[in-house]
């Protein structure tokens, strides 16, 4: 089975991925944490600068259970190595 996953900033749900997917999201400046929970958490913060793109890798590790998501910072050309290869996904 497949896992997938919200991923929040605070109490807030941003956005819900699953294998292959992927999901944009527009942040004001400033510091934001978005983070991911299944049996385990994975967190990632960013300083986010007004006119900039910042990319988060999403994938998902093994876990006892179930598999523990991993948000990494990605470089842009790390990311458009990747989108043209993946879905968009609604929330």
């Amino acid at each position: 089975m497949a896992v997938s996953y919200n991923v929040k900033e605070g109490d807030r749900i941003v956005g819900a991925l699953a294998h292959g997917t992927y999901f944009f999201l527009f942040a004001d400046p400033g510091k934001h944490t978005y983070s991911a929970t299944t049996e385990g958490t994975s967190s990632r913060t960013l300083d986010i600068e007004g006119g900039k793109t910042y990319y988060i890798e999403a994938s998902v590790e093994m876990g006892m259970f179930a598999g523990h998501p991993s948000l990494k910072i990605a470089s842009e050309a790390e990311a458009k190595s990747v989108l043209p290869t993946v879905t968009y996904a609604i929330k």
